[in-house]
């Protein structure tokens, strides 16, 4: 019984302990460096500084700009030229067009809004009040996660740059997705009864955490060892103010 070896793809026994072709050693230690190998070369890519030859999976620098090839400059690399090809459409867009869109955008949410404002009146019989109740620590987790998750700039961008119609369209989406939260509350109330809990549970561990667990266990350990750094929750702790 023969298989192929995996190095010359030529024939070679079962049993053997190298390939006859190519003298591969036929061990586990050796297909996994062969398997590692190539998975190396497979997943190579183009540096995303200076966009010259392929980097090897798992380097730490480009042998001909030096950069380190970090996953944000790869992923600012991939959707870069993208980005740039729909501002550029964006840019060439007539103005009175631009204003066209902007009024379909402005009544479209309007539409949608007073379309999820009915639907929700109408499934729930107008007994929407418990379900606003849990919606408000819902709103509160995705806002905590907006913020987190969303850059910066990309906020400040859309609170400078946006049209008042823009930011209008905006705040009545967010106005349907509050009315559309409900009726989802509705309809699977324990699951999102119990998110609710598990999202209050939460902010009460972290606030417990910082309040008391935290300031407690610098004290133990001052009195324990001595010479610790005495912990404040109210201080900066090193932090600035200003979000980055």
């Amino acid at each position: 019984m023969k298989f192929r070896c995996p190095k010359c793809q030529q024939p070679c026994g079962v049993f053997r302990r190298t390939c006859e072709h190519c003298g591969f050693a036929l061990t586990v230690p050796s297909l996994w460096r062969l398997a590692l190998g190539r998975t190396r070369v497979v997943a190579a890519m183009e540096c995303p500084h200076c966009r010259k030859g392929a980097l090897p999976f798992g380097v730490n620098a480009c042998p001909n700009c030096g950069a380190a090839p970090t996953f944000q400059a790869t992923i600012r690399a991939a959707f870069a030229p993208h980005c740039q090809r729909v501002q550029r459409y964006f840019e060439a867009v007539p103005p009175r067009t631009k204003w066209l869109a902007q009024w379909v955008y402005l009544l479209f949410s309007a539409g949608l809004l007073w379309w999820t404002l009915g639907e929700v009146d109408r499934r729930t019989g107008g007994q929407w009040f418990g379900t606003a109740a849990i919606s408000v620590i819902h709103m509160a987790a995705i806002g905590f996660f907006t913020v987190w998750l969303i850059p910066r700039r990309l906020l400040f961008a859309i609170s400078r740059k946006a049209t008042g119609k823009v930011k209008l369209s905006l705040a009545l989406n967010v106005l349907s997705g509050m009315v559309l939260m409900q009726l989802v509350i509705k309809v699977w109330w324990q699951r999102t009864t119990l998110l609710a809990t598990i999202f209050v549970v939460l902010w009460l561990a972290a606030r417990l955490l910082n309040r008391y667990v935290l300031p407690e266990a610098w004290l133990t350990y001052d009195a324990l060892f001595g010479a610790a750094n005495h912990y404040e929750s109210d201080s900066p702790q090193g932090r600035s103010a200003r979000y980055d």
